[in-house]
């Protein structure tokens, strides 16, 4: 899914949008998502513009994966390091009736999401606290705690059920 937006980002956000096959692609990979603010033109412009410039200028993207933030990079680059697998963004949770969450990471040798979080937004906050109802997910909010990950810290950090 990542690969697909950042190529089509990379080569025109709205031309490529326009595409047939490359919307359906898009659609497809966001079938689980609230879709509603897509017709919000100015939404769209804005957002595709800065991912496109973010893109562009290598800021976010990694391993051929486009995060979103350099702080996911930095965590990322660390669990490598540490040999701790995961997988970025995998799975959409619906937390609530048309609440849609997506953590960051997803750690299967602890079967745990991390959320890594550079400000705290209270629409953000709610999501994660409704998403650790159903599932263990550790929030790491400042860089001295990235640049501490070991397997053994993360599962220190684990919340329960």
């Amino acid at each position: 899914r990542n690969d697909i937006i950042c190529k089509n980002i990379s080569k025109g956000t709205l031309i490529a949008m326009k595409k047939e096959d490359v919307y359906k692609k898009f659609l497809e990979g966001n079938k689980n998502r609230d879709k509603s603010f897509f017709h919000d033109k100015k939404w769209i412009e804005k957002v595709l513009n800065t991912m496109r410039e973010n893109v562009k200028n290598g800021k976010y993207k990694y391993n051929n994966i486009c995060f979103r933030s350099n702080w996911e990079i930095f965590f990322a680059k660390k669990l490598e390091t540490q040999k701790i697998s995961y997988l970025y963004e995998p799975y959409v949770f619906e937390v609530e009736k048309n609440i849609f969450y997506i953590p960051d990471f997803y750690l299967p040798e602890l079967d745990c999401f991390v959320e890594i979080k550079g400000y705290k937004t209270e629409i953000g906050m709610k999501k994660v606290n409704l998403f650790r109802q159903y599932k263990s997910i550790i929030v790491i909010d400042n860089e001295i705690d990235i640049k501490g990950v070991t397997l053994e810290w993360l599962k220190s950090k684990i919340y329960e059920k």
